[in-house]
């Protein structure tokens, strides 16, 4: 092991913009998560002085009111401040639905083997129910 380095880590406490953003980030996500399990969703935050922007990209059948959440999070966190608050600060927002792609959405135990193999290799990857042991013994017999 090398002796010679230096290790630096950065921490940061509650309340903190950059563990705000992230909690907004994180509550946009489960909102997703809560009303589609297989959604798939991007969601970045940053804050300033009296304003917030929300960046999210999703593919998902849920209706999230971006706004509502940051609001949500921001009173919860508990900035009550008059530069910033969950009242009146501003929300921008940057929102684009991903494409989709027509593979991902299946679940592997109501397929069939050959409806399985036609699926792309770069698409399996977004399947919650996929069987690695199943793939792994399908791809040994090749």
């Amino acid at each position: 092991m090398q002796n010679d380095f230096v290790f630096t880590s950065e921490s940061v406490t509650e309340g903190h913009p950059d563990k705000l953003c992230d909690q907004i980030s994180d509550a946009i996500v489960d909102r997703f998560l809560q009303q589609d399990p297989r959604a798939r969703v991007i969601a970045e935050c940053a804050a300033s002085t009296a304003i917030l922007f929300v960046a999210a990209r999703f593919d998902a059948r849920a209706s999230v009111d971006f706004s509502a959440v940051a609001r949500l999070v921001i009173d919860q966190v508990g900035y009550d401040q008059p530069a910033f608050n969950g009242k009146t600060c501003s929300i921008v927002t940057s929102l684009k639905e991903l494409p989709t792609d027509g593979y991902w959405r299946f679940d592997e135990q109501h397929l069939a083997e050959e409806e399985i193999d036609r699926i792309p290799v770069k698409n399996r990857t977004w399947t919650r129910n996929w069987s690695p042991r199943r793939s792994a013994g399908r791809d040994a017999m090749l």
